[in-house]
């Protein structure tokens, strides 16, 4: 997929809806894994984990220079 990113929400965000628009099936992964497959119109609520989650990063990341990397533009 072009644009499957992780999401990720500040605990304090709460209850936060997710509707599929357009005609087009949408597949919801939890975990690496498809749990679902969406239609138009259905919603996905996502709220808070009662358990952290801690996140490791190996140094900072040029956003910039990522996007150049993912959409083959190294050269611009």
């Amino acid at each position: 997929m072009l644009f499957d990113r992780t999401l990720v929400l500040d605990p304090s965000t709460g209850v936060f809806p997710l509707e599929v628009l357009g005609n087009r099936a949408a597949a919801c992964s939890a975990d690496g894994r498809e749990v679902a497959v969406l239609e138009g119109g259905d919603v996905v609520v996502c709220t808070a984990a009662d358990r952290v989650a801690h996140l490791v990063t190996f140094g900072p990341r040029d956003f910039k220079h990522l996007l150049a990397t993912k959409f083959g533009l190294e050269d611009r």
